[in-house]
């Protein structure tokens, strides 16, 4: 998705992408969003998707509860939270 973003090829099956799709290449060409590869491993919704080995689906509630103490920190302290 981020190649297809990035560098589409003209006659590829992009036509047919809905509108939405082309508004988020916009945002990354003006700037707005930056995309970043996430390997699947990292994957923090695969834990409300995914039946996962229990180690993973430890790693990662951990990894979630991280980012909401961080977001309520935020909030505490008057900062921008991103996650909102």
């Amino acid at each position: 998705a981020i190649a297809a973003i990035n560098k589409p090829t003209p006659g590829s099956a992009l036509r047919h992408i809905r509108n939405d799709h082309h508004y988020i290449r916009e945002c990354v060409h003006s700037g707005e969003v930056t995309l970043e590869y996430c390997p699947t491993a990292d994957m923090l919704a695969d834990v409300f998707t995914k039946a996962l080995p229990k180690v993973q689906f430890s790693e990662l509630v951990a990894r979630i509860r991280d980012c909401t103490w961080v977001s309520m920190n935020a909030k505490a302290a008057g900062q921008h939270d991103m996650t909102e």
